[in-house]
């Protein structure tokens, strides 16, 4: 991640010396996000259109590249992870779609899977992806790295994440206990109500914003996730498969975020990037029939990005 740094002057102490140092150049950090997610756009469509046809593919981009959730984590450096892990998963979903020989498109997958879930741990999950595809060997090795990255690499993140919470006296948020399902319903409708309206974003969202008692109390937030969920699955049973898939997806991508263990910050904007994905699937296939509908969403959603992006 240290791309563009060079090494330079940065100032003088006080007798007058020069001192020098590694310089970032953040335009290069942000062409490469950009570039990242172009790709990714590509690679979506691709699969999206080999999937449901073109024009829910072509919605579908438009509806991820747009919302203020996926912008920000384009826009924010240190979000390039969460690209490149989308990148390797939309390219091990890709492998199928032109290899047959599964001795060419396993190892493929394998690899592709392995940079997934390097970059970001949820990556683990692509193996459910290619279930709804049908690929079942794939989704077999995609499945079995995922499980050696969790055992590894997740065993490592968590342990390093505990150490560094009990310095700041947040270790109860790192462990499993029967509340923490209270604050996990309490988050899947935070993010309900995120993507419906990214209202606060960044460092200005108040939810969730430290890790406190009040969190693990039934309140009307606990009934709202309640709520959301019957009718977030509801819709899944009833639903044309479009809609399944793009809702599974999300749903499944949320999980590692769900705060069943709290490795992390409790709800951030990226942490939805994945889902946004599957949720731009399920959405696009409803407002591909209605485009004066889809322009207005679209120009809300860019509207609500040029409010944010500058701070």
């Amino acid at each position: 991640l240290n791309f563009g740094r060079s090494f330079r002057q940065i100032g003088t102490n006080q007798n007058g010396h020069k001192i020098y140092g590694y310089v970032q150049d953040a335009r290069k950090h942000h062409a490469l996000n950009l570039l990242t997610q172009w790709l990714n756009l590509l690679l979506g469509y691709n699969l999206i259109s080999h999937l449901f046809g073109s024009n829910i593919a072509f919605v579908s981009m438009l509806l991820f590249a747009v919302h203020p959730c996926g912008v920000q984590t384009v826009g924010w450096i240190s979000g390039v992870n969460y690209l490149f892990s989308l990148l390797f998963a939309l390219v091990s979903f890709n492998i199928p779609l032109y290899i047959d020989n599964l001795y060419i498109s396993l190892p493929l997958v394998v690899v592709s899977t392995l940079f997934s879930c390097a970059t970001v741990l949820h990556g683990m999950f692509n193996f459910s992806v290619f279930i709804m595809m049908g690929h079942y060997n794939e989704a077999l090795v995609a499945g079995l790295v995922g499980l050696y990255m969790l055992a590894t690499l997740g065993k490592w993140s968590v342990d390093f994440r505990t150490k560094a919470f009990e310095e700041q006296d947040m270790a109860k948020s790192t462990k499993f206990y029967w509340n923490k399902l209270i604050i996990s319903v309490k988050t899947f409708w935070y993010y309900v109500k995120l993507v419906l309206f990214p209202k606060r974003l960044g460092l200005f969202h108040t939810w969730g914003y430290h890790f406190d008692e009040p969190l693990e109390h039934i309140d009307k937030e606990f009934w709202l996730g309640i709520v959301s969920l019957i009718v977030y699955f509801s819709i899944i049973f009833i639903a044309p498969f479009p809609v399944k898939f793009g809702l599974i997806w999300a749903f499944i991508y949320a999980l590692i975020f769900s705060n069943i263990i709290t490795a992390n910050q409790i709800v951030a904007e990226r942490y939805v990037f994945f889902s946004l994905f599957g949720l731009s699937i399920a959405s696009a296939y409803i407002l591909v029939n209605y485009p004066v509908f889809t322009a207005f969403l679209l120009g809300i959603y860019v509207m609500r990005v040029w409010v944010h992006l500058p701070t």
